[in-house]
């Protein structure tokens, strides 16, 4: 089997933000959504934090809450954190995989290579303040800035643009592809900050098993699921599939130019 992955500076930032280091736990980063809208905030509290800037808001928010880490487990920490709103959201950590992935290439950064829908100058002007809190999943997957794709096609790096548990948009990036001496797709594995999943949610990993690959990702076996059987992803991608063409996206910025 043929197995290929996203760059290692990439998959160094997502086992940062699958392993925090809070005081003497490791913790994964819980899903937050800024609902509110609130941009005042810094990243972390806006779900666009980095694993760095989760840990210490983290931190700061245990002193001023009189919240004792030492002794705390995994699950009693992240819930203390989705009760502060500290965590990330789907676009918030896709936005910092794919902006490391520029960088330690040597392309640039993500915000200069998206292009954005015509706004007024005011919100053009807090893009450039704040860029990573002004990227959506929308942004990530429209026609602007990716390309539909087919199931055979498929890398690291791509996108499965999907709809949100309960409103706007999700996304998931394909993280690794396993492919038989032939070259036949058998296996793919993505990575997301899920909102579902209850408890589960957050930054996590699920795979699909390719079990037809002449059929649409739909059609294969999905393992991501809770203790009832059901995997939620999927069932976001079911949702509007057809205008979004099986949900597969190739990212412009990740295209070279020939």
């Amino acid at each position: 089997m043929i197995v290929d992955e996203v760059p290692k500076p990439v998959k160094d930032l997502v086992h940062e933000y699958l392993n925090l280091q809070i005081n003497s736990c490791t913790v994964r980063a819980p899903y937050y959504r800024n609902v509110k809208r609130i941009r005042a905030e810094l990243r972390s509290l806006v779900g666009k934090g980095l694993p760095s800037e989760i840990v210490e808001e983290t931190l700061i928010y245990s002193k001023l809450r009189g919240f004792i880490l030492e002794g705390k487990s995994e699950e009693e920490i992240r819930d203390f954190m989705i009760l502060q709103g500290i965590g990330v959201d789907c676009s918030g950590f896709a936005a910092h995989i794919y902006d490391k992935w520029l960088k330690s290439s040597d392309r640039g950064n993500l915000v200069n290579k998206l292009q954005f829908k015509e706004t007024s100058f005011y919100r053009s002007i807090i893009r450039r303040i704040r860029p990573i809190e002004n990227i959506s999943a929308n942004d990530l997957t429209n026609e602007k800035n990716s390309t539909p794709i087919k199931l055979n096609q498929i890398s690291p790096g791509d996108l499965i643009r999907l709809k949100g548990v309960k409103r706007g948009d999700h996304l998931a990036i394909i993280y690794s592809t396993t492919r038989d001496e032939s070259n036949s797709l058998k296996q793919v594995t993505y990575v997301h900050s899920s909102p579902a999943y209850q408890k589960d949610n957050g930054v996590k990993f699920g795979e699909i098993v390719i079990t037809d690959p002449e059929k649409d990702l739909k059609d294969q076996q999905w393992r991501e699921v809770d203790k009832n059987g059901k995997c939620w992803t999927l069932e976001c991608l079911l949702r509007d599939y057809e205008q979004n063409r099986n949900g597969l996206r190739r990212p412009n910025f990740l295209i070279k130019p020939e």
